[in-house]
């Protein structure tokens, strides 16, 4: 499978590197004309579509993204989101499979540490709210398992980062783990659509974090000892005190 060099282009994604680890996935649209409905899923296979543009850590043996099957792929300009958006609540949302996916593989003898996702988006209508909520494979898609959250409201848009280095779950991975946003509509009628487009800073998505070597067991092995010795350090300094 075809590896491509981590490569950075939206200035915004900078300021969350720096706070939430290096940027290990991004997904950007590059703002051609033409519609990308027809991309998803999009992955180290088909990379090179006009239009889009992937980037990943060399050590990652897949980056996919990809629709749920309830959300159905926009039509507008460059656009990377989905359209006709109806679903009214969070739990609609989970129900009806409306959400947008990345999933994520390290290569063996790798581990993923993720610290946070950054989003780029934007709605199409003036009196509509949608809400955004990120859930993972590793830690469950039901209500009670949000990871973080944000809204969009009236036509507005967002840059913002989830932290999940706070999540042990997504630490330390070592076999593939889906980061799924569910995207609902709580205020507004009719028909809407939530679109990460060139009009946001690249419409850029990116998963941020490391990707390390798995730790041979002599490193293990090493750090109990280490941790054996502090122990027993810390015993006879509370045995002189006494």
């Amino acid at each position: 499978m075809k590896k491509i060099l981590l490569s950075i282009s939206a200035a915004s994604i900078f300021a969350a590197a720096s706070l939430y680890g290096q940027t290990i996935v991004s997904f950007q649209e590059t703002g051609a004309a033409g519609n990308l409905a027809g991309a998803y899923p999009i992955d180290f296979s088909n990379d090179s579509i006009t239009g889009i543009t992937l980037t990943a850590d060399s050590n990652l043996d897949t980056a996919i993204l990809a629709l749920g099957s309830g959300a159905t792929a926009g039509t507008a300009f460059g656009s990377l989101g989905f359209a006709g958006l109806t679903t009214s609540t969070f739990s609609d949302a989970i129900s009806g499979n409306v959400y947008q996916s990345f999933t994520l593989t390290p290569s063996t003898g790798f581990l993923l540490n993720i610290s946070g996702v950054t989003f780029n988006a934007d709605a199409s209508n003036e009196t509509s709210t949608f809400d955004f909520n990120l859930l993972s494979s590793l830690t469950g898609f039901t209500t009670s398992d949000s990871l973080g959250s944000f809204s969009i409201v009236n036509s507005g848009n967002v840059t913002t980062t989830i932290a999940t280095s706070g999540f042990d779950e997504l630490q330390g991975v070592t076999s593939s783990v889906e980061l799924r946003i569910y995207v609902n509509r709580s205020a507004g009628t009719g028909t809407a659509a939530y679109y990460a487009d060139d009009g946001v800073n690249g419409g850029l998505f990116s998963i941020n974090g490391t990707v390390d070597v798995v730790p041979e067991p002599s490193t293990y092995a090493l750090l109990a000892l280490s941790g054996l010795a502090l122990a027993g350090y810390a015993a006879r300094r509370r045995n002189r005190q006494k």
